[in-house]
């Protein structure tokens, strides 16, 4: 075997080792007690205005940022098996153990653009221009109206201002698509937003960071609708597994081509949403054959016999790295 092909295989084997790596890495959970499961007390009531519930209750990574009344549901010790159901809110069996979050959007008796926020303390700094999944799942209450506009916002440090009962100053980091309205009042809905990030974020908060004047709604009561002050209805979610972690890319390489002029897969083309990456094919000899990149993304082939050759990709931060072997018909 001669040298130049030792070090070709020597570089595959690295290839897939940094692979197995990266998808490892992507299955990194940032969120810190995504579930709620976490707490040192149930406090069994809903939280009163100005009340962390999740700091009272000792729940891992979760606070209250603002001085509205966001909740913490866990079943009491006198009803351990029922969840906890209060007038006007409704309740809901947790998707996973036993407590779930719950949130107000959309305005309500106190004030029209009244908010209520759950901010997370993340495991882990989030690393710059690193694409992250954001889900969490969610379920509504027993108002009327039926809402989309929930998002996230991340922040470099814990953010605090209890003078403030809403968030609408700031814009969401990543939203919930505006027709995907949230009308499960049965089961839970699963929200996945993403976000790129500036590799300085620390926390994250879940709310819906639109004025009552900017919300999108349907299915109103309109005993609870005024036109010039938007959604005054008191709309509740109920949370359950958060979870942030790195998006695996998109990256489709063929495993055989044919470039016969039939125009039926006549290149050997890539297709992926990464940046900038570099794909150098080579013979059964270790010698390379063609190089593709984000603009030279195609090979016909060229005056190669047909047979077998393989492949290394790379990105330029060697992420996410894929080889394998390509069949040639002719």
């Amino acid at each position: 075997m001669n040298c130049r092909l030792i070090t070709i295989l020597l570089s595959f084997a690295i290839c897939i080792l940094n692979s197995v790596q990266a998808k490892a890495q992507s299955e990194i959970e940032y969120v810190t007690n995504g579930s709620f499961e976490d707490i040192d007390t149930c406090y069994g009531q809903v939280a009163n205005l100005g009340q962390d519930l999740f700091t009272l209750s000792g729940c891992t990574g979760w606070s209250n940022p603002i001085y509205s009344s966001s909740d913490l549901l866990c079943p009491v010790s006198w009803f351990p098996n029922t969840p906890p159901n209060f007038p006007g809110i409704g309740y809901q069996y947790p998707r996973t153990g036993n407590n779930i979050a719950g949130i107000v959007v959309g305005g309500g008796g106190i004030m029209p653009s009244y908010r209520e926020y759950i901010q997370n303390k993340l495991q882990y700094t989030l690393k710059s221009n690193i694409t992250y999944t954001i889900e969490f799942y969610i379920s509504v209450g027993e108002q009327p109206c039926e809402l989309s506009q929930i998002g996230v916002k991340f922040f470099n440090q814990q953010y605090t201002d209890y003078n403030a009962y809403q968030l609408t100053n700031y814009t969401a980091d990543a939203e919930n698509d505006v027709n995907n309205f949230i009308d499960d009042t049965l089961g839970w809905k699963k929200i996945t937003l993403q976000y790129k990030a500036n590799g300085t974020e620390n926390f994250m908060i879940i709310g819906c960071f639109q004025d009552s004047t900017q919300l999108v709604y349907r299915n109103c009561d309109t005993a609870w609708w005024n036109p010039d002050m938007g959604v005054q209805v008191e709309k509740y979610y109920f949370i359950d597994d958060v979870s942030v972690q790195e998006a695996l890319p998109e990256i489709f390489i063929p495993n055989v081509f044919s470039p016969n002029g039939d125009g039926i897969n006549d290149f050997f083309e890539i297709k992926t949403n990464i940046a900038q990456w570099n794909c150098v094919i080579y013979n059964r000899w270790g010698q390379t054959v063609a190089t593709l990149n984000e603009q030279n993304f195609k090979w016909n082939g060229g005056n190669n016999s047909a047979g077998s050759y393989y492949y290394v990709f790379t990105d330029t931060e060697n992420l996410y790295p894929q080889t394998g072997f390509i069949t040639l018909f002719k």
